[in-house]
């Protein structure tokens, strides 16, 4: 047939017919033979074709961008429902949650090896700890050996709050990342670095920690 050898002359132009038809009809089977021969020798199809194509592309880059900033928005949520339900339980932000913890684990500890263990600053530690023990969580003596070491350790107190506390959203992801495979975890690490670029935050010093707002703050959302 007259088509077929037009195909035979042209295969890119086949290929593009049959996208085409693909994408406006849904089944190639029922096109007639003329009907062929009038799309080839009608080369407005293909532009109209050509426009479908990218009206389509445009909504799907539209529909990612959505999905992504929902993902983004679900991680924010997940966060900040995770700290709420922890001060609620306990009246301990996040931050320090893992002091306290970090101190319970040791028996007792310098804030200086507490500091190096979570990847906190000094002074962040010590502005948590003054918390921890004005509400009674944590004590702080001097060294017998060195009087110019601190030695902190939780109280009864302090040990019953983390008794009460959930399960900690960090904790969870933590484990759950590092079950992963090293690529995967090379990849979602790459992916959200690409993300922090994107929203400007790649300048911003922060604490390996999943929590909103300064790390030292006080509970129930007040900022130091």
């Amino acid at each position: 047939m007259r088509f077929q050898s037009v195909f035979a002359r042209n295969p890119n132009l086949k290929c593009s017919f049959i996208k085409h038809f693909f994408i406006h009809s849904g089944n190639f089977g029922l096109i007639y033979p003329h009907l062929c021969l009038l799309v080839i020798r009608k080369q407005k199809y293909f532009a109209v074709a050509k426009k479908s194509v990218l009206r389509s592309l445009s909504r799907m880059e539209s529909s990612l961008t959505s999905a992504t900033l929902r993902a983004i928005r679900r991680i924010v949520r997940a966060t900040e429902l995770s700290g709420r339900q922890l001060f609620a339980t306990t009246g301990l932000t996040t931050s320090q949650f893992l002091v306290l913890q970090e101190v319970e684990r040791r028996g007792s500890a310098t804030p200086g090896a507490v500091a190096a263990a979570l990847q906190f600053g000094q002074a962040t530690i010590t502005n948590i700890a003054d918390r921890l023990v004005a509400t009674g969580l944590l004590t702080r003596r001097r060294n017998e050996r060195d009087k110019r070491q601190v030695i902190m350790a939780a109280t009864d107190a302090g040990r019953a709050a983390l008794a009460r506390a959930p399960d900690l959203l960090q904790e969870r992801f933590q484990f759950r990342f590092e079950a992963l495979a090293g690529w995967e975890q090379a990849m979602l690490l790459s992916a959200l670095e690409r993300v922090g670029l994107m929203l400007d935050a790649t300048g911003i010093d922060a604490a390996p920690l999943i929590e909103a707002g300064a790390i030292d703050r006080l509970g129930g959302g007040t900022e130091h």
